[in-house]
């Protein structure tokens, strides 16, 4: 199974549904589901989970904790397209997705907690909100964002 949504192509007025490891016509739920997943940096929020929980083990009068659990949150963020790029190598039609799961990054490492937890913007950390915004954005952009190639270039 490849790491990226393979785009539907469109050609003429004919449509082909997106395919992931086998066509998924009749089952568009399914279909909607695996996109989902391929959206997830889980590579990156694996290590991230990882590593903050490492941090979280540090004393909390630890000055170098905050430090720290910031630096691993930037390190995500900047290593989630870098990844998603060199490694897994998505073609044009499939570069939208490499924003998709860095703002997807963003939005796991705000919901687990991390260095929003901590020391100076903890009284802005709400869990709930960031179970929320997790779940409507992962749901919302694998129901609606399908990426397309179009071949007739005319």
């Amino acid at each position: 199974m490849s790491r990226f949504v393979t785009p539907r192509i469109q050609e003429k007025s004919q449509v082909y549904y997106a395919q992931s490891s086998q066509n998924n016509k009749e089952h568009p739920f399914k279909d909607a589901a695996e996109r989902v997943a391929k959206y997830i940096p889980g590579e990156i929020v694996s290590g991230y989970i990882l590593v903050m929980g490492i941090i979280n083990a540090v004393a909390s009068d630890d000055p170098l904790k905050v430090y720290f659990a910031w630096s691993i949150f930037v390190l995500g963020l900047i290593a989630t397209p870098i990844y998603l790029i060199k490694v897994c190598r998505p073609m044009p039609s499939q570069r939208p997705q490499v924003v998709i799961a860095t703002i997807a990054f963003v939005l796991w490492a705000y919901a687990l907690g991390g260095p929003f937890k901590l020391e100076p913007v903890e009284s802005y950390y709400r869990e709930w909100i960031g179970a929320v915004l997790v779940a409507s954005y992962t749901w919302m952009v694998g129901l609606f964002y399908i990426p397309e190639e179009n071949t007739n270039e005319s």
